[in-house]
């Protein structure tokens, strides 16, 4: 499977379907994007804190807070583009959506191509939330510097080798300093050759990347265990 790069559009999808969630994550993916799930609105609010997400695709119909209203929560403080998903076909649930924030309405069942059509046709009129590039992706931390740009790490001055999966691993870490970053999350993005292989495969890599960075892996400074979230960089 090619998976898409890191500064690729990353989607949310909100649905409590599983299986749903699963096909919807693989196609996406297929189609060149990086793309996250949550089961339900309370998991889909905690991603929300630690990334950023350039279009929602969620369901109408879920336990707790249902998508209506988790598209009029998110409305309060973003502008993220949602489309909502539902099997309700009255003309007034359409409406609610819409007025409630929502930038477009797709009924179940629906082709996923029809899906894409729409993300590709909203992100064309959406203001890019893609991260800055060039001196603004240099983040240092202690005697470290990293220019994501190039892909280069130093220490003092001194190159530091970084192999390609450390070098994919920093890159994202710096793209979100001081918010973590789920296991999950690696593995669509940045683990292309290893998609399939068990998660806790990425605590292998934060482990080998620690040893390069920390004085003391075992008590770090800088690459930080976030518990029940994943891993987050600390920059100075």
């Amino acid at each position: 499977m090619t998976l898409p790069d890191a500064d690729c559009h990353h989607l949310l999808v909100v649905d409590d379907d599983k299986r749903l969630r699963t096909l919807l994550q693989r196609y996406l993916v297929r189609k060149g994007y990086r793309c996250s799930c949550a089961p339900d609105a309370q998991h889909a609010i905690q991603l929300m804190e630690m990334l950023r997400f350039d279009l929602i695709v969620m369901d109408i119909m879920m336990a707790g807070i249902d998508g209506i209203e988790l598209t009029s929560r998110i409305r309060r403080t973003q502008d993220v583009p949602i489309i909502i998903l539902s099997a309700k076909t009255a003309l007034d649930d359409r409406v609610v959506s819409l007025n409630s924030g929502a930038d477009d309405y797709i009924m179940k069942p629906f082709e996923p191509t029809e899906l894409v059509a729409r993300i590709e046709a909203i992100l064309r009129r959406a203001p890019s939330t893609k991260p800055p590039t060039g001196k603004d992706q240099t983040i240092k931390f202690g005697t470290f510097e990293f220019d994501a740009a190039k892909g280069q790490l130093s220490d003092n001055g001194t190159p530091v080798h970084l192999t390609e999966f450390e070098l994919k691993l920093l890159r994202r870490l710096a793209q979100a300093p001081n918010r973590a970053v789920s296991r999950e999350d690696f593995m669509v993005e940045i683990d292309k050759a290893d998609y399939d292989a068990p998660i806790r495969t990425i605590d292998v890599r934060v482990s080998r990347l620690r040893q390069k960075l920390e004085v003391n892996p075992r008590r770090p400074r800088f690459l930080l265990t976030v518990r029940n979230k994943g891993y987050m960089l600390v920059p100075d």
